[in-house]
C-alpha cells in the first residue's frame, strides 16, 4: 500500500498535487519563491496604504511589474472597495484554508500575483473560488491571475458547483492510498524527487547499472530512449539540481574540516566593479567622463540592450524613430534545453 504523505493540504500545492498525487513540498523555498513572497507584500502594501516607497536597492523591474499589477487590479475594481489586507482575504475551503493577493467582494472577483513564467494554477483558483463564494454567500466567483513579468492575465469564471469538483478531484486523490507517484514538471521541485519509486529505477539503472545493462550507443540511437535518460541528467547537472545538492553537502564537509577524497575547497572568483554613476562624479578636478573623453570611455562601457536604448532615445527623442542599422540582431548558437509543458488549462 502506497503511504500517503503529510504534507498538508493548501491550496497552492493543488496544481501541482493534480500532476503528482504524491508530490512533496521541499522545506526550503528557494529565491524565486522569495521574490515572489516579497513581490506579493509589497502588492498587497500599496493596496492597503502602508507602502512608504521602494528601497534604494530594490530591482526597477520588479518594481514596474509590481506596479503594473496593482493597475490592473484597480482597473478590474473600479470604483468598488477592493480588499488587501491578509487577514481578510484568508478563506477556508473543504477542510483547507489559503489567503489570496486581492479581493473585490462587491465585484465578486479575487486576483492573484504571480512572478516568473506563465503556469497552471486552475486548481488553486478554484479553491480560493469555493472560499470566496462560500464567504461571501453567492454562486458565482471570477478569479484572475495577474502573471506580472510577462504582463499576462488569465481569467476563470466559476461556479461553486465546477470549483468544488476541481478541489475534490484532488483531494480525493492525495487521499487515495493507491495513488501512484506521476512523473511530471514538478519533479524538480518534489522533497522525494532523488526517492521517487516512479524515478527510482532508471535513476539507480544510471548510476550502477552495469555496462551489459546501461548500453549507451543503443539508447542515443532511440529517440525515446535518449529523452528518458536525458530527464535523469537534466535533474542532476541542472542548477540546484543533485549534484549541486552533494557539492554543498561536500562543502559543508571541507569547510568543518573534514576530508572528502577526490575533492578540495577552491575559493571563488574574485571581482572587483564601480558603479557606472561614479564615471561622472568628480574627484577634486578629475571627471573621467570628461577628461578621457566622453566617445572614449562610451567604448569602453560596451554594448546596451536594445530595450534600455530605446527606452533613452524616446524619452529623449520622443516619437522619432531610431534610424536603421543602429540595432543590430545577433543569433547565439543552437543549443539542446528542456522543454516546456504549455498550459492546458
Amino acid at each position: 500500500m502506497t503511504c500517503i504523505p503529510t504534507v498538508p493540504l493548501r491550496p497552492s500545492a493543488l496544481p501541482k498535487l493534480a500532476e503528482c498525487p504524491r508530490y512533496q513540498s521541499s522545506e526550503v523555498a528557494g529565491a524565486a519563491a522569495d521574490r515572489g513572497t516579497a513581490m506579493d507584500s509589497a502588492f498587497r502594501s500599496i493596496l492597503n496604504g502602508s507602502f512608504v516607497g521602494w528601497a534604494p536597492d530594490a530591482n526597477r523591474e520588479d518594481c514596474a511589474a509590481v506596479e503594473w499589477a496593482v493597475q490592473t487590479f484597480r482597473l478590474f475594481a473600479g470604483n468598488a472597495a477592493v480588499q488587501a489586507d491578509e487577514k481578510d482575504l484568508r478563506v477556508e475551503m473543504l477542510g483547507m484554508d489559503g489567503t489570496a493577493d486581492g479581493a473585490c467582494p462587491e465585484k465578486l472577483f479575487s486576483v492573484d500575483l504571480k512572478s516568473g513564467q506563465v503556469r497552471n494554477y486552475h486548481e488553486q483558483m478554484a479553491a480560493y473560488a469555493v472560499g470566496f463564494m462560500e464567504r461571501e454567500f453567492c454562486d458565482e466567483w471570477t478569479t484572475h491571475l495577474l502573471f506580472c513579468d510577462e504582463r499576462q492575465i488569465v481569467t476563470a469564471k466559476w461556479t461553486l458547483e465546477s470549483a468544488t469538483a476541481v478541489v475534490r478531484s484532488v483531494v480525493t486523490a492525495v487521499k487515495d492510498p493507491e495513488s501512484k507517484p506521476t512523473p511530471c514538471d514538478y519533479c524538480g521541485w518534489c522533497a522525494a524527487r532523488w526517492t521517487c519509486q516512479a524515478r527510482l529505477e532508471p535513476l539507480s539503472m544510471l548510476l550502477t547499472g552495469a555496462p551489459d545493462k546501461l548500453d549507451l550507443n543503443t539508447i542515443k540511437s532511440c529517440p525515446a530512449d535518449l529523452g528518458r535518460l536525458m530527464e535523469i541528467t537534466y535533474q542532476i547537472a541542472k542548477d540546484d539540481g543533485l549534484h549541486d545538492e552533494l557539492k554543498s553537502a561536500a562543502c559543508e564537509h571541507l569547510t568543518g574540516g573534514v576530508a572528502v577524497p577526490g575533492w578540495q575547497l577552491q575559493n571563488g572568483r574574485k571581482t572587483e566593479t564601480v558603479a557606472a554613476m561614479c564615471l561622472a562624479e568628480n574627484y577634486g578636478k578629475k571627471n573621467l567622463l570628461r577628461d578621457a573623453g566622453t566617445a572614449r570611455v562610451t567604448a569602453e562601457l560596451g554594448n546596451v540592450t536594445a530595450t534600455k536604448f530605446s527606452k533613452l532615445w524616446t524619452e529623449t527623442y520622443g516619437a522619432e524613430p531610431i534610424p536603421e542599422g543602429v540595432i543590430q540582431t545577433n543569433h547565439g548558437a543552437a543549443f539542446v534545453a528542456k522543454s516546456r509543458k504549455k498550459a492546458t488549462k
